[in-house]
This record gives C-alpha cells, structure tokens and sequence, in this order.
C-alpha cells in the first residue's frame, strides 16, 4: 500500500471533566483530516465501536450518492482497493480479525485509516503508510463508540465534501438534551417490561444503528439472549414467527424503535405490521424516540439503549 498523504491537524484533548457519549462524540469531532476525495468508503470492525460505522452509514444514506459500507468480519468487498477509503475500527488495539482485513487492503492499495489505541492495529498501520486516529486508553466502551462517531463524521466529511459537522453537532446538542430530561420513572416503566426477557429490538432503516446497539448493550449489561432487526424489511416469515404466540416462550417480546423521520408509507407499514402482531398476542413494546433529523433519532436511540440496558441489568 502507498502512503495515504493523509494528516491529522488537531487531536483530542482527552479531558475527563465529562465522561458521558456526547462528550466523546465532540472530542471526536475535533479531528481534522486531510484526505484525498473519494466516493467508495468501508468500514471494518467486529467490536462494540463498530456501532459508530453503521451510524454513518445510516447518516450518509440520508444525504449522499454513494453508501458507506460497514464490515463486521473478515470480507473485503471486491470494490475495496486503489481509489477506496477503508477505516478500522478497534477498541482493544489487537483485534486479528482486524490485522487479517488490513493484509488485505495492504495488498490491494485501499488508503487506510485505522480509530484505535495504541497495539498492533496501530502499529500495523503505520508500518502500512496508514493514518492512526489515536483512541483514548481510559474511555469505556460506550464512550469509545461516541468518540469514533465524532471522528467518522469529520472523516467522511472530508473525504466526500459534504460536511456533516454542522448538522451532527445540531444533533448532539438534542439528544443530550433528550437524555438530560430522561426521568427516573421513565427507566423503572420501560425496564419492567424488558427485564428477564428474550427482546427483539427493531427500527427503520434510517435508524439501524440503534437497534443494533440496543442489541450489542442488552447481551452486555442483562446477559440475556436479544436479537435486531430493521424496518419494513419484515419478511412475510419473520412476521408469521412472530405472530405465533409462542404459548410455550411467553418470554418473547418485541420492542419497536421509532424515529422521526421515516416516510408516510413506511409508518403505515409498521403501524399495521405492530397491529397484526398485538392482534395474535404478541406483547410490542414501542419507543418513540422523536429527534427533528434521523442523525439525532439515531443518537437518542444509542444513549437511551446504554442507559435502560444498565436499568435493566441492576433489576435482574
């Protein structure tokens, strides 16, 4: 691989005086990158961090022409390679699944620019002409997929010419906003019918990312067996499965994600899907999630799965 002529002209302060996502999504967006303009972005991560690909790929469905790929294992697209921008997402440093996908983008000439602490991974990117995006050592999970969101988007708002860090900046502010008036009896409420249950967690294409999350923090913070799915892409035979109403798994239950910005069609697809499946005595649990953009439906989304998942975690 050839050196990426990509530079990083600000970095993170990595100050503690706010641990919270938002924080470390601002800390992220402090990055500036110079990167040669390209169309054709993927993103490679099999950790929880990865969250914060599909979170772009979300945004960028949204706005621009071309998609943002995420890979969560060791493909590399065909497309990927001279002219491509592949980043690495890792918050252990060490991931081989990771060092495996970047032998392979070495060998193809992608540009590469890996979000990770120091280790391997970082060591291995350099050694590649790649750019390392330095993550925090001292920042939990949670925190770390805030941080590589912020990097994301000034990333990719570099490497496409549309700048989504006016809008993401927007959105921050509202979702920490909509988490700060989060009431106590809100948590109690909605945990209750979440806890000690095999949870589905659904939301429309243009907010995967936090079902996805809701997935990943339930199996973390409950150790209980959870799935993820998206809207209205409900095959006939996951609707009729879940329809079924399981008398022998009455631990089974949905909960439906919803945003504020999917279409008049999509909505009347999950209103009646959501009908069909309370009309056969399946227990839907829905949770609006509001948010003026997708981008902020999206984080609202992500903070509120950390949050319940905790609440749920303590009640079990």
């Amino acid at each position: 691989m050839t050196d990426s002529g990509m530079n990083v002209r600000a970095s993170a302060s990595g100050s503690q005086s706010d641990n919270s996502m938002f924080h470390w999504i601002r800390e992220g967006l402090n990055f500036a990158f110079d990167t040669p303009h390209t169309d054709k972005i993927c993103v490679f991560g099999v950790e929880q961090c990865t969250v914060a690909g599909d979170f772009i790929s979300n945004m960028a469905d949204c706005v621009l022409d071309s998609p943002v790929a995420v890979v969560s294992d060791t493909r590399v697209p065909g497309w990927v390679g001279e002219g491509a921008l592949s980043i690495i997402l890792s918050t252990t440093g060490g991931s081989a699944e990771m060092i495996e996908v970047m032998d392979l983008l070495d060998s193809r000439g992608s540009e590469l620019v890996c979000i990770t602490p120091d280790g391997p991974i970082a060591s291995r990117c350099t050694s590649s002409g790649g750019l390392v995006v330095p993550l925090p050592s001292d920042v939990t999970g949670f925190e770390a997929a805030g941080f590589c969101m912020g990097a994301l988007v000034s990333l990719v708002s570099e490497a496409t010419g549309h700048d989504f860090r006016g809008a993401m900046q927007e959105a921050v502010d509202g979702a920490e906003s909509f988490t700060d008036g989060i009431q106590e009896d809100y948590l109690r409420n909605l945990s209750v019918k979440l806890k000690c249950r095999v949870n589905a967690f659904y939301s429309t294409s243009d907010i995967h990312a936090c079902s996805k999350w809701w997935k990943h923090m339930f199996d973390i913070n409950c150790t209980d067996l959870s799935f993820f799915g998206e809207l209205p892409e409900f095959d006939h035979n996951e609707l009729v499965g879940w329809s079924d109403p399981n008398a022998h798994a009455p631990e089974l239950s949905m909960v439906v994600l919803k945003g504020s910005g999917e279409s008049e069609l999509v909505e009347d697809i999950v209103n009646c899907m959501t009908e069909v499946l309370s009309e056969n005595g399946r227990e839907v649990v829905t949770i609006p999630l509001g948010g003026g953009t997708p981008m902020e439906s999206n984080l609202r989304g992500i903070a509120l799965g950390y949050m319940v998942s905790r609440y749920v975690g303590r009640m079990c």
